[in-house]
């Protein structure tokens, strides 16, 4: 059963990673995140 909840939570925080680059290169989010990065 560990095994199972971790490849859940590798599988979960790929997708986040996945869906965090998509949002920063698809460009409709760029400003804020520049704005972000400056703070």
């Amino acid at each position: 059963m560990k095994m199972f909840w971790a490849n859940v939570h590798y599988t979960l925080s790929g997708f986040f990673s996945f869906w965090l680059l998509y949002t920063c290169y698809s460009g409709n989010d760029k400003q804020d995140i520049e704005n972000l990065r400056d703070k």
